[in-house]
């Protein structure tokens, strides 16, 4: 059985080192936090926004209420990429 968790509990300073970690290691160190209107996004590397095909990659990334949402979900699923 799955146990639910508060992503609120988590502390955003060490998140964020767990992250910038993780981009070191597979990005090159790039890391994109975007903060919109109601939502945030995260990105491991730098979309390409100058050619317009970054727009689309960052449209298509899943919005989160939270920063610490973003960060949890980016770091989930590159756990899971990387299993």
């Amino acid at each position: 059985m799955r146990e639910e968790f508060d992503p609120e509990s988590f502390d955003l300073e060490l998140l964020l080192q767990i992250t910038q970690a993780k981009a070191s290691a597979i990005s090159d160190g790039h890391l994109s936090i975007f903060k919109f209107t109601t939502h945030w996004k995260v990105i491991l590397g730098t979309p390409d926004i100058d050619s317009g095909k970054g727009r689309e990659e960052i449209r298509k990334l899943k919005p989160f209420f939270t920063l610490k949402e973003a960060l949890i979900d980016l770091l989930i699923q590159e756990s899971v990429r990387c299993a």
